[in-house]
């Protein structure tokens, strides 16, 4: 099968012949008499060997430099027999476009990388990457012009950056799906969102029509017709945009334990009585956006009318209107309910004690006196994204003295006054009181 080149040259010296084994990749180029020269690629490594040279009889194999067969591949057509592999040789290629991925040592590079070796990896599993397939078909059937690429994605993941669930899911469910696809299921994967959701969404959603009709997303590429497909339909929802608002919707549904029959219905209730799109629900997060200040609203404690509100525009506006009012409120309540998880971390440890704040104004008299910006964190102590703590002196426990960011159970931060270092007194009590409660410390202060 021919990689790129012209079929003119095939039986020439002008032709590169290769064939993958195992590891290894063999590439023999015709001479006169009947002779061929021969190299072998580890692709591990990128190792060029030589196994034999011009009129040589006998198989030999000896380490070459690839510097020292830079002109091997100028002006020669590349021709394979392994479908699968040649994918993976225009992928490579496709990455190295701005170098005519002429000589070998760029051969060499380009099919070491690891983008092929995952590109290589997802074909292993039957997968085909869509933003580049039509790109692949075109230059395997016109085998008179080089490949010309067409589109600049790439894959982002490979099989093994998911977990077992999801991995199985995909190639129990999909022949073929866009890196954009890949990335975001990725995303979702890293977050812990149930991926099985998005395939009972779309087995659901198409056996109405009118839940059809909602869910279709509008794809536009330059130069191409309109594409109109399921949103949740992953093989052809490749634009970010409509991936963005997909993922919204299984976040309303996993994060606020939605019944998707319940759901559904308010979605097609809302597009025939309010006349709001899915557009105007998910891609602009009105709903999530409710959901979430209701929850906050009502401490957590949501009836089945407050996640399908009858008029949710009104509702929405009106939720937002008493959030605003009861913010500051709010925010203190959840403030003192996160630092309260970690109370056990309050102690003394000989001069020095570790304290654990109660309310917002404390890290905002910590950043004044320490003039250093510890209170942009306060949103996401609110959150439960990180944890804010303090060192004091025990005969000036009301003094600041060094802050502390805890996170994921790593010490990543401690700063003293105007983001100086902890002394090493300061340090030893850090480390101390890290090592009591199965802390590890960052590079800077470990």
């Amino acid at each position: 099968m021919l990689v790129f080149g012209s079929k003119v040259y095939e039986q020439t010296s002008l032709a590169i012949y290769i064939r993958k084994e195992g590891k290894y990749l063999y590439l023999s180029k015709p001479y006169d008499d009947n002779d061929n020269k021969e190299f072998r690629m580890d692709l591990t490594n990128g190792q060029f060997e030589r196994i034999n040279h011009y009129k040589t009889v006998e198989t030999k194999i000896t380490p070459v430099k690839v510097s020292n067969i830079t002109g091997w591949f100028t002006d020669c057509s590349l021709f394979c027999n392994d479908e699968k592999f040649c994918k993976v040789i225009i992928y490579a290629k496709h990455l190295d476009e701005n170098h005519r991925f002429k000589s070998s040592v760029r051969f060499v590079e380009c099919l070491t990388n690891y983008k092929p070796r995952r590109y290589e990896a997802w074909l292993s599993l039957g997968i085909e990457i869509s933003d580049i397939k039509e790109s692949i078909q075109r230059c395997i059937k016109n085998s008179d012009s080089y490949y010309r690429s067409t589109t600049s994605n790439y894959v982002s993941w490979s099989p093994n950056d998911f977990s077992k669930n999801v991995l199985k899911y995909i190639r129990n469910n999909f022949s073929e799906l866009s890196s954009d696809a890949i990335n975001e299921i990725h995303r979702m994967d890293r977050d812990n969102y149930d991926i099985t959701l998005i395939d009972t969404l779309l087995r659901k959603t198409n056996e109405i029509p009118q839940y059809r009709e909602f869910f279709t997303a509008r794809f536009t590429r330059w130069r191409e017709e309109d594409k109109v497909f399921n949103i949740f339909d992953l093989s052809k929802n490749r634009d970010w945009s409509n991936l963005h608002t997909m993922k919204n919707i299984i976040e309303c549904i996993s994060k606020y334990n939605l019944n998707i029959d319940a759901f559904l219905t308010f979605c097609l209730r809302m597009y025939n009585v309010e006349g709001l799109t899915m557009s105007d629900l998910f891609e602009t997060r009105h709903y999530r956006d409710y959901l979430d200040i209701e929850k906050k609203l009502k401490h957590n404690q949501m009836r089945k009318m407050d996640k399908y509100p009858q008029h949710f525009l009104s509702t929405f506006h009106l939720c937002k209107r008493e959030y605003s009012v009861r913010k500051q409120e709010l925010d203190e309540e959840a403030f003192k309910a996160q630092c309260d998880k970690f109370r056990d971390l309050e102690g003394k440890f000989g001069e020095y004690s570790i304290v654990v704040p109660t309310k917002t104004t404390e890290i905002d008299e910590e950043a004044n006196e320490l003039k250093h910006c510890v209170a942009m964190y306060i949103p996401k102590v609110i959150k439960g994204d990180t944890l804010i703590c303090f060192l004091r002196h025990n005969e000036n426990i009301d003094t600041p003295l060094v802050t502390i960011e805890v996170k994921e159970g790593f010490v990543t931060q401690a700063y003293g006054l105007q983001d100086s270092k902890p002394s090493e007194e300061e340090l030893k009590v850090l480390r101390k009181w890290a090592k009591k409660h199965s802390l590890k410390l960052s590079w800077a202060w470990g």
